[in-house]
């Protein structure tokens, strides 16, 4: 069973202590709102009854736009037809919660656990609730989470990873450029306490750059959370941002007791505009990523959401079309295509994704624009641009002329960033509203 995009819609109460409350029900408690993982009704956000379903921090506000919220959440397993398996990692139902396990040596990251849907999000948060079942080995290395990439060109990707064995529990985050993993945090200074049978709470939250992974033992009496942080930069000295994918449990050796995984987002929903593209959308070669267009536009029209990625083709943006119109952007902005070009994908079969792209846009009801491919020290896009205005009206085409690049002769430099933002304010500014 495939899922694009899940939401869960319940009836919220206050909370008091006289609630007959059951699993998955949802309530608020000091301004902030909870789902019930047991069936029991102690305090929200002091023991292990209630899981904290609201999103900290804040989106576009207003009562068009908001924060997406929920993305994917379930706290009954059945069976594990919301994953695809990779490797030797299983999941196996029973009574409610999945037995999830592999014999995965230490840092292979090649047993996975991955849900179904698409995404080009990079502001979510992964979580997921789990115990562990079996004594603590040589070979028990934990469980990590992440983006497993799809992208048909190359795999950017990370996880962030809590691991178990006999010498020392500890919190580490990887990044991959292709299929090999490269440790970028071992926090080896900040053991993670924990037993057979206790309950932990594992989890990886996206914002742009920044990546903070955190564990916490909610069967013990301590506040701790022993967490960690990463940051991209837009030079990928610190790896390259992640670019389409799958959110996925990464099985690193051992057997536990999945009870409850959901996603969350930060993203705009019924943004003004969405960018959508590559890399040159993403930001690479910017001073920094919110000083790339998108972000600069962001900055100035207050909602303003990117679904970009590196090395990405209009057949990877097809795959992530559906989450795309899950968020309901009332305007999107098209640059996609390079990447075809560049890995000698016919014309044709890009003028068919490219179309695609735009009519399934269309009909859900948003506005499309489309920004001119602009050309790069080898490649000339004009037979593309020819396409567009083509087939588009005039008055939906930005075209922001030849940008100055970076040293690689492909990406946008700072100065080509502020040119194509300012191409775009004064061409269709006054439409982003």
């Amino acid at each position: 069973m495939t899922q694009i995009i899940q939401k869960t819609e319940n009836k919220t109460v206050t909370w008091n202590a006289n609630l007959r409350s059951r699993v998955g029900d949802s309530v608020t408690h000091n301004s902030k709102e909870y789902t019930n993982l047991t069936g029991k009704n102690s305090e929200p956000g002091v023991g292990v009854d209630w899981f904290q379903t609201s999103v900290d921090g804040g989106g576009g506000g207003g009562s068009t736009l908001e924060e997406y919220g929920t993305v994917y959440e379930k706290y009954t397993f059945n069976d594990a037809s919301d994953f695809v398996l990779e490797g030797d990692a299983t999941a196996v139902a029973s009574g409610g919660n999945l037995t999830i396990s592999s014999v995965a040596p230490n840092g292979t990251f090649t047993d996975k656990i991955i849900l179904n849907q698409v995404t080009g999000l990079d502001k979510f948060k992964i979580t997921i609730r789990f115990k562990m079942t079996v004594p603590k080995a040589a070979t028990t290395y934990g469980v990590g989470l992440g983006l497993m990439s799809t992208n048909v060109n190359t795999f950017y990707q990370f996880t962030g990873r809590v691991n178990f064995d006999n010498t020392t529990n500890r919190l580490l985050f990887a990044t991959s450029s292709g299929s090999v993993y490269t440790n970028k945090i071992n926090d080896t200074g900040n053991p993670f306490v924990n037993s057979v049978g206790d309950l932990i709470e594992l989890s990886v939250e996206q914002d742009r750059a920044s990546v903070k992974t955190k564990v916490k033992n909610l069967s013990r009496n301590i506040d701790t959370v022993n967490d960690i942080e990463y940051l991209y930069t837009t030079n990928t000295v610190n790896g390259t941002m992640p670019n389409v994918g799958r959110f996925c449990i990464y099985m690193l050796g051992g057997t536990y007791e999945l009870q409850s995984m959901r996603v969350d987002s930060k993203e705009y929903k019924n943004s003004k505009l969405m960018t959508i593209g590559d890399s040159k959308t993403e930001g690479y070669t910017a001073d920094s990523l919110d000083s790339c267009f998108s972000s600069l536009l962001d900055e100035k029209y207050k909602g303003v959401a990117n679904n970009s990625g590196g090395y990405e083709t209009t057949a990877d943006t097809l795959t992530k079309v559906s989450e795309i119109i899950a968020f309901s952007p009332k305007k999107v902005l098209l640059n996609i295509g390079s990447n075809d070009k560049r890995t000698g994908i016919p014309f044709g079969t890009w003028q068919t994704n490219y179309d695609s792209i735009t009519s399934q846009l269309v009909t859900s009801g948003a506005d499309v624009y489309h920004l001119l491919q602009f050309n790069e020290a080898g490649l000339n896009f004009a037979d593309y641009n020819l396409h567009i205005t083509n087939t588009y009206p005039a008055g939906r085409i930005v075209d922001a002329g030849v940008v100055s690049l970076a040293v690689d002769g492909v990406h946008p430099d700072q100065d080509g960033h502020f040119e194509i933002f300012e191409a775009i304010v004064s061409q269709i500014g006054d439409l982003i509203k």
